[in-house]
């Protein structure tokens, strides 16, 4: 699952760090070539940085892991992806965050 904060200036693609999850079980079955074309993926909206961090943080404590992008040089939190997981680990994290809709990328 990824968020994405609406005080972004832009959005890059979510994906998480290939270094992070490469070995993991279940990244490894998620992105088995007999499940490419029915990958599940969800962009959820989160309202600001503060709440970025703070989803960021009960992940962390969680040990679910997860990558929080930083847009350089100027510092901001934009987006947070989870490795793959299951819905019910990952569910209860997300559940009051609402489909992200209408979010333009710059191009």
């Amino acid at each position: 699952m990824s968020a994405a904060s609406r005080d972004a200036i832009s959005v890059e693609p979510a994906a998480v760090e290939e270094s992070l999850l490469q070995h993991s079980p279940e990244t490894l079955e998620y992105c088995s070539e007999d499940k490419l074309d029915t990958m599940h993926k969800v962009v959820l909206e989160i309202k600001g940085v503060e709440q970025l961090h703070n989803l960021s943080k009960s992940l962390a404590e969680a040990n679910i892991a997860h990558k929080l992008w930083t847009e350089q040089p100027e510092n901001i939190p934009t987006s947070l992806a989870t490795a793959p997981g299951r819905k019910t680990v990952l569910q209860p994290y997300f559940k009051r965050l609402k489909l992200c809709k209408g979010i333009q990328i710059e191009q």
